[in-house]
């Protein structure tokens, strides 16, 4: 019984004295400087995530351009469909990571052929689209007047003729689409992109960012 409250009075002490540490200067000041650690600590594991979330769908958006223009390359210039008519090369990835900031933390070789290829889909690839897409709609128009006159008139050769002319003017635009998005994904692979920028596997390869992301990817990110 008298250890027992020997041993009651020592933690009692102790307890009184880790208390009394607590709210001195210098407890107060060691739990801030801790409490600070911690926030940072934190703010920079997400910043570190989030970062990394932004260059993988940067990577992504990249990796899509080159799928897509494989996918035109084998559609039939006689069946294509109306709706890739109106797709531009899509930039919306590279516009948010480029207003996040994490743009800047690649590598300046990287940085440098990324943006070069961006300014271009800019200024060259997506100003062709959408002519091509101005020219599909005005034809379009031309050939619903000149179906409307066959009809009216009654003469099939007439409406015959419409459809030829506007199936000749759909089949070189669509080869014109088709080469322009060609020759944006054939940037790609001049510049190594798709080689030289590759945050996906980064992440696959660092012990850290599987543990705060995972292992999961897409193949054809790997």
């Amino acid at each position: 019984m008298g250890r027992i409250k020997k041993l009651s009075s020592v933690i009692k002490k102790y307890f009184i004295s880790l208390i009394r540490w607590f709210f001195s200067s210098r407890g107060l000041a060691i739990l801030l400087l801790a409490g600070i650690t911690v926030n940072l600590t934190a703010n920079n594991i997400d910043d570190t995530i989030k970062k990394q979330r932004y260059l993988e769908l940067l990577e992504w958006e990249i990796k899509s351009h080159v799928i897509y223009a494989q996918s035109l390359s084998e559609l039939s210039k006689t069946n294509f469909p109306s709706s890739k008519y109106k797709l531009l090369i899509p930039t919306k990835f590279y516009d948010s990571v480029l207003n996040s900031g994490y743009l800047t933390s690649i590598e300046p070789e990287v940085l440098s052929s990324i943006i070069r290829y961006y300014e271009n889909i800019d200024a060259n690839y997506n100003e062709r689209l959408k002519a091509y897409l101005l020219e599909i709609d005005n034809e379009g128009l031309e050939w619903k007047n000149c179906a409307y006159s066959a009809f009216s008139a009654s003469i099939s050769a007439e409406l015959d003729k419409c459809d030829e002319s506007f199936n000749e003017i759909k089949s070189t635009i669509s080869e014109q689409v088709n080469t322009t998005w060609s020759e944006a994904a054939m940037e790609i692979f001049d510049k190594n992109i798709d080689q030289i920028f590759n945050p996906t596997q980064k992440r696959l390869n660092s012990p850290i960012l599987r543990l705060l992301m995972g292992n999961k990817a897409l193949q054809f990110m790997k």
